[in-house]
């Protein structure tokens, strides 16, 4: 873990905790010594987690018992993308190639062979870094949670199935007086969950983005410990309040998702398919 001081967005001070990969952040939650809101026994508001130790061990194994949504949802997004993504090609002759040119041939050219070779595409090579706001009230319940994870994990993973690399970063911005007070002080965790040169893993993606324990538990483990000189002021004023990203710009964000906050937010229309399209047609991959 780094620990550095920076400028907030919006508010007089910032602190970023930050983590490498999803199983830093784990372990370093784990090993908390003194656990206080983090590891309370049972409750359907931390996502049924019996405990920190539970929700560590979940976040490693991964969590597959929302995956059927998410391919259901991405079933949903095959129709819409197969349309936009036939591959464009060249035509070309040559001496070798896929189709021979009867004409050509005929009249004794050399170069007779048609050879097909794909034109360059605005995907081809690129890495897509997206980041998601993990904060969220008390009073957002945890099928909201859910929901917005799985939006979230079935535009990460069509962008992969779309032939690009992806990057995904987890951010928990905390305001310690109230919701993105400018006057306030703001402590984050920002965890690198997915490197775009790894395989991607799922489940520990949808661990990450979708279970309330990752919010509930884990990050509420990585405040216990911070070295933030707000934080013993925010454990005994309920861990604070949900705020914007802060590190959007700093790690070079293509795609931001906010915090949940107690209204209804864009993930949860009647038509969140729409909502993955509109967000790959803006990245200029359609």
């Amino acid at each position: 873990m780094r620990s550095t001081k920076g400028k907030s967005s919006y508010a007089k001070s910032l602190w970023v905790d930050e983590f490498d990969s999803l199983a830093e952040a784990l372990d370093f939650a784990g090993n908390n010594p003194s656990p206080k809101s983090s590891n309370q026994s049972g409750g359907g508001w931390s996502g049924k987690t019996k405990n920190l130790a539970e929700a560590v061990a979940l976040g490693h194994q991964g969590y597959d018992e929302i995956r059927p949504q998410v391919e259901r949802m991405f079933t949903e997004l095959e129709s819409q993308l197969s349309s936009r993504l036939e591959s464009a090609f060249q035509t070309r002759f040559d001496y070798s190639g896929s189709v021979v040119d009867v004409g050509r041939y005929l009249g004794g050219e050399p170069e007779c062979m048609i050879d097909f070779t794909p034109e360059p595409s605005s995907r081809m090579g690129r890495v897509v870094k997206v980041i998601v706001n993990g904060s969220a009230s008390a009073s957002v319940d945890t099928d909201r949670i859910i929901r917005r994870g799985v939006v979230v994990c079935a535009l990460i993973d069509a962008i992969h199935k779309l032939g690009m690399g992806v990057e995904v970063y987890a951010e928990f911005p905390t305001n310690d007086t109230m919701i993105n007070d400018r006057n306030g002080a703001v402590h984050t965790s920002l965890i690198k969950i997915h490197d775009s040169q790894q395989m991607l893993d799922i489940n520990n993606l949808m661990f990450a983005l979708c279970h309330p324990s990752m919010l509930r538990r884990i990050q509420f483990s990585l405040l216990e410990q911070t070295k933030w000189s707000r934080r013993d002021y925010v454990l005994n004023h309920s861990y604070g309040y949900p705020s914007a990203l802060e590190c959007a710009d700093r790690v070079g964000a293509d795609v931001r998702c906010e915090m949940l906050q107690s209204g209804k937010d864009e993930y949860e229309g009647h038509k969140p398919v729409d909502w993955v399209m509109s967000t790959l047609s803006g990245l200029g991959v359609l």
